[in-house]
């Protein structure tokens, strides 16, 4: 097999998986097309790289339209679509490490899987050491396979025992032992082993670049510690034991640990690094005197972190609240303990983020609420229209505001009054519109307004909305925008005949959304068990409704994915 080969197979089956949203992220499925594409042609190794490069590097819109801003600690975008090509990244990288990929057909039940333990082919292996109906016995075997990966599979399996786990934590591979320590299962005698202070640590951190930044990441044997830090069940005398940690990250994640105990957060108070004092201040486990020392230490960040935590004392809130730093003011303003009194000052501030704060605020009385709202920032009065304290007075007022933003803000608001949603349903603004058609208190009297739109975003608002009569629901079932149709498609309250009719539209976006609507009927679920997307089919897989009829005709589907997606639904093992 090529390598090219290899990673296209991967990208392949990463556009299966992640079963992509055209509403959300605009042509990502025609723009993956377009990089497999490059891939299937590469002719040459530097080829090839330019085209991997493109999918590291850009989001999944056009490069016109995809900025990307990484996040510092992992050096990827927060934005959705870069989170699924990083995922894409990892996937191509482990399959050009191991020079497979996952075969077309896969094992998918239980009965099945024995057949395939003494297969050659790693990539089946790797499938049936992660796979969470593999026998106990299959597992027990796995555990001492050569390849790694196969190994790691089995720390990965949700069903692997405490005495595997207790076998891959002695492992002499980095990667399994990591993957042990994420496991739930993995019992406290365990752990120590993972974070075992004498073994040697070349590296903390290394360096890579994205092409545009250059960001750390922390080395294997640190990352395993990571792991092990952020548990939610990781014993005290662990915490205790990395607690001392030569590495800052690894003192940082403890200083956030829930479980570490006030002791230990005391000396992390005292921690050189700033970032482990900033844990220790958001902690809520956090001693009141310790929170008393860190509302005066010198770097602004602790200070900050100590105004959001909900733990700190009203008295030391109200200090920050005069605090030289506006974004230490600014989260004292936030913080649902803040005294109102101190509310109404902050309320005055001349910064206008301290003030915003304020108005984000759920506990800030409707009379501070009112004087915001004549905030000659607009971002200000956006949030007081979006809070749930705010008069309806107010928001009747703020629905007429000249800035749209405001106005949307009042439209998605649960406690706008119906009256001045029906009005707000006329709005020249369309986003204005889009907020009226999906808040869920709007009158179908409203929405019977809106339902003609010429705008096909408030169409699809309406068409989502419980509220929306049956007749109008019809009738966006014959929208000219297959985005609208998905939408009525995905509405538990559209009448039944309407489904009937979308089970057999041309668009199979509109037939997922049927599919996997909960309220639909059996017939339709049989109907589609047999459509011929195996999309289709797997959406009907997962749909909680399934009756054992449907999950009977997907147990022979050709597609071992909707095969194994039936194992997954809820209704299987009742079915059994």
């Amino acid at each position: 097999m090529t390598e090219s080969a290899s990673v296209e197979q991967m990208l392949i089956l990463f556009i299966d998986l992640i079963r992509c949203d055209p509403l959300e992220n605009g042509n990502t499925i025609e723009w993956l097309e377009e990089r497999l594409e490059e891939i299937q042609s590469a002719k040459t190794p530097e080829q090839l790289k330019i085209a991997e490069q493109k999918v590291h590097l850009i989001g999944m819109g056009s490069p016109s339209d995809c900025d990307i801003y990484p996040d510092p600690r992992t050096g990827f975008s927060e934005t959705l679509a870069n989170y699924r090509l990083s995922e894409l990244a990892k996937r191509i990288a482990e399959a050009k490490k191991e020079g497979n990929y996952p075969r077309s057909i896969k094992p998918t039940l239980t009965t099945n899987i024995e057949e395939f333990y003494n297969c050659k082919d790693i990539g089946d292996k790797i499938f049936i050491a992660e796979y969470p109906n593999t026998p106990i016995e299959i597992l027990e075997q796995l555990v001492t396979d050569e390849n790694v990966a196969v190994r790691a599979g089995v720390a990965k399996n949700p069903r692997t025992t405490t005495d595997l786990l207790r076998i891959l934590s002695n492992d002499k591979s980095i990667e399994v032992k990591k993957c042990v320590a994420m496991h739930l299962n993995t019992p406290m005698d365990a752990l120590p082993k993972l974070s075992d202070e004498g073994q040697i640590r070349d590296v903390d951190r290394f360096y890579v670049s994205d092409g545009y930044n250059r960001f750390s990441i922390p080395s294997d044997e640190v990352q395993m510690l990571l792991y092990i830090a952020q548990r939610p069940d990781v014993s005290a005398t662990i915490l205790e034991q990395l607690s001392h940690d030569k590495s800052p990250s690894i003192r940082n994640q403890i200083s956030y640990n829930h479980n570490t105990p006030p002791k230990v957060l005391e000396r992390l108070a005292r921690d050189e690094d700033s970032d482990v004092r900033e844990g220790v201040a958001g902690n809520p486990n956090t001693p009141t005197e310790t929170l008393e020392r860190l509302a005066k230490d010198k770097n602004h960040a602790v200070r900050y972190c100590v105004a959001k935590n909900h733990n700190t004392p009203t008295e030391i809130l109200e200090r920050l609240a005069r605090d030289k730093d506006y974004t230490v003011r600014s989260d004292v303003a936030e913080n649902y303990n803040t005294p109102t009194e101190t509310l109404e000052r902050l309320a005055r501030d001349k910064d206008y983020d301290v003030r915003f704060g304020v108005a984000r605020n759920h506990n800030t009385p409707p009379e501070t609420l009112e004087r915001l709202a004549r905030d000659k920032e607009s971002s200000v009065r956006s949030d007081v229209a979006k809070n749930y304290n705010t008069s309806t007075e107010t928001l009747e007022r703020l629905a007429r505001d000249e800035d749209y933003t405001v106005r949307y803000c009042v439209a998605e608001n649960p406690n706008t009054p119906t009256e001045t949603l029906e009005r707000l349903a006329r709005d020249e603004d369309y986003t204005v519109r889009y907020c009226v058609a999906e808040n869920h208190n709007t009158p179908p009297y409203a929405l019977e307004v809106l339902f003609r739109d010429e705008n096909y975003r408030v169409r699809r608002g309406v068409a989502r909305n419980h509220n929306t009569p049956p007749e109008a629901l019809e009738v966006l079932s014959r929208d000219e925008d297959y985005r609208v149709r998905k939408s009525v498609a995905g509405n538990p309250d559209a009448p039944t005949k309407t489904l009937e009719r979308l089970l057999i539209d041309q668009n199979r976006y509109v037939r997922f959304s049927v599919a996997g609507n909960p309220s639909v009927s059996n017939q339709i679920l049989k109907n589609l068990a047999r459509d011929e997307d195996e999309h289709v089919r797997y959406y009907v897989a997962e749909n909680p409704s399934i009756s054992k009829e449907v999950l009977s005709i997907l147990s022979q589907d050709k597609c071992w994915r909707v095969r194994n997606q039936i194992t997954m639904n809820p209704a299987y093992e009742s079915s059994l």
